[in-house]
């Protein structure tokens, strides 16, 4: 048997760091490939993306010094995917962003891992800051049960997601005061009018830019999103008391919504050179599918449509590794696989033919298969009802994570208890 060398476990554990990344930024990788339209630059990413998964499986294969080169080789190009995403986010106009973002068809993880690589590089652009609270106001009103949604709920889901930021308790207080009492101030007005005449709208987007990264101590942002949610609320209470007689009340909120999101776009930063380019690259990308005989895989926002290829291919991708990858990593040394009987397998799910669980001594991930013919019959619906079921099995047995496979395509895929994909 050939010797480890002493630095073996380091190696597993920047392994280890390395696939967790790769597997954060795949599903980054997921949700900006069901906004943006068929692109070089995405199907740049994608390649790369699809040559890591294939590094990585390879790593099974190796020990010794060349274990450790292909590692460190890992380590980089994960990190060159992760500025690359960044990077084409970056490019994206926040006006575009809020118009074919749909953030109801992303899991609270993948959401939260969105912002997380937002805030390694923030910087003090308000812009970004904005995507972050977008993105975290989202994961908190979807994903936390009406049980669950205490400000230390709160609190906690976003101090996970968030990177560290310099605050002293003095200048914390002040901030969450502040945002505070204007929850307290938007659920004192009485008319729509008042709201606007009041200067409130520029008040408190003014102090929010004067935080800048102080917006990031989760205490902070906490506050921030409770004033969004006070502002959703009264304003929703507001419009619905000026409704005019006999007016539909859902067409007069969507009016109001829409004068209240052009205030806030007057308000923002002006993004009209951000736009003029990336309007420049969609065209230029368009032009290119269409020399090349290829329909644009992008629907819009609202009008969503069959998955393209493209989008398909994003959605898999992002959970390839969980497999053989993650139990390799997780425990490393060829940790031997627990078959389980019929009677366990028909536990977890009665749809399911086959089940494979890891380490055998202690299993944390567990692998199925699902009976094709009934799989195949089910409802989309009753797909996701019985992808719950199992989830929530597997999280009664401690079990980390769950793939089922129909055949050699994933079909269900979790972690830590989250849905991340039914199909």
């Amino acid at each position: 048997m050939n010797a480890q060398p002493t630095d073996s476990h380091g190696t597993i554990r920047a392994a280890r760091r390395a696939a967790e990344q790769f597997r954060a930024n795949a599903r980054v990788l997921t949700l900006l490939a069901g906004m943006l339209p068929d692109t070089d630059e995405g199907n740049a990413l994608q390649e790369l993306k699809a040559r890591l998964e294939k590094d990585f499986n390879a790593l099974v294969m190796l020990e010794g010094a060349a274990l450790d080169a292909a590692v460190r080789k890992l380590e980089f190009d994960v990190n060159k995917l992760e500025r690359d995403l960044e990077a084409l986010d970056r490019a994206i106009p926040m006006g575009w962003f809020r118009e074919n973002f749909d953030a109801s068809q992303a899991s609270s993880v993948a959401l939260a891992d969105y912002a997380t690589l937002l805030g390694r590089y923030v910087g003090d652009s308000p812009l970004r800051l904005d995507r972050i609270q977008f993105l975290l106001t989202r994961v908190t009103s979807f994903f936390m049960s009406p049980e669950d949604a205490s400000s230390a709920r709160r609190r906690e889901l976003l101090a996970e997601a968030l990177p560290p930021v310099e605050l002293d308790e003095a200048g914390r207080q002040t901030a969450v005061a502040f945002l505070h009492d204007a929850a307290k101030r938007v659920a004192g007005f009485t008319r729509i009018s008042e709201v606007i005449s009041s200067g409130f709208f520029v008040d408190i987007r003014g102090y929010k830019l004067s935080l800048r990264q102080k917006l990031l101590d989760p205490d902070v942002m906490a506050a921030a999103i409770e004033l969004n949610e006070a502002v959703n609320d009264n304003l929703r209470r507001l419009a619905e008391a000026d409704a005019p007689a006999g007016k539909e009340i859902e067409a007069h909120l969507q009016e109001v919504d829409s004068h209240i999101k052009s205030i806030f776009k007057q308000l923002r930063e002006d993004e009209t050179a951000t736009q003029e380019r990336f309007d420049s690259w969609l065209r230029r990308n368009a032009e290119k599918r269409a020399a090349k005989g290829k329909r644009p895989g992008f629907v819009p926002s609202g009008k969503q449509g069959p998955r393209s290829q493209y989008q398909r291919a994003a959605i898999l991708g992002a959970v390839l590794v969980v497999g053989l990858l993650v139990m390799w990593l997780r425990w490393p040394g060829g940790a031997s696989l627990l078959e389980l009987g019929a009677s366990e397998v028909t536990a977890i799910s009665p749809v399911l033919t086959s089940g494979t669980a890891a380490p055998k001594d202690n299993p944390r991930i567990f692998v199925g298969q699902v009976d094709k013919s009934r799989w195949a019959l089910m409802t989309l619906g009753d797909r996701r009802r019985e992808a719950q079921s199992i989830a929530s099995r597997l999280a009664a047995r401690g079990w980390l994570s769950g793939t089922v496979l129909m055949e050699q395509q994933v079909v269900v895929q979790i972690e830590q208890g989250q849905i991340l994909l039914v199909q």
